[in-house]
């Protein structure tokens, strides 16, 4: 559970200057994590400047969120959201989780269940009633942390990769 060194804020990099730095690392922390789970992921120190510029431009846009997760004065997690809409549902409107993490040593104290909390407040206060994440199909530690906080499979991605007839 969370203790009272804990608390979460949005990413003000303009008012915190070591928010941006700490994002970076977090970002590329979770693409290493996953590349070791997807061996095609780009690597986090390729990825990450252009991750954490994409997540920016959607918060400028008014359409994204990124809150981080502090014990003290140390960022030791976030999760990024951006709100769109999905055709197909009959509710269109969604919020979805592009990203989530939880530095190694703060896993397990609720920092998490907080993050998803804010982002589902954050729907609500957007009136928008369906929040999404997606997750790898081999992070099965993730799949079970999000079924806890009571979400469900929706769709189910596969892929293919086809070579070169040339090869």
């Amino acid at each position: 559970m969370t203790g009272p060194d804990h608390s979460l804020r949005d990413y003000q990099p303009d008012a915190f200057p070591g928010d941006r730095d700490a994002l970076l690392r977090m970002v590329s922390a979770l693409q290493e994590f996953e590349r070791a789970l997807r061996p095609h992921r780009r690597l986090g120190s390729e990825m990450a400047a252009e991750q954490v510029d994409a997540l920016e431009t959607a918060m400028q846009a008014g359409i994204g969120r990124i809150v981080l997760a502090c014990r003290a004065d140390r960022v030791v997690g976030f999760i990024a959201v951006k709100n769109g809409a999905d055709d197909l549902e009959q509710e269109r409107r969604e919020l979805w989780i592009e990203d989530l993490y939880i530095v190694a040593e703060e896993r397990g104290r609720g920092l998490a269940r907080l993050l998803v909390q804010a982002a589902e407040d954050h729907a609500r206060i957007l009136g928008i009633r369906r929040v999404v994440i997606g997750t790898l199909h081999a992070n099965t530690r993730a799949q079970d942390a999000y079924a806890a906080l009571g979400y469900r499979p929706a769709v189910l991605i596969l892929e293919r990769h086809v070579e070169d007839p040339d090869d």
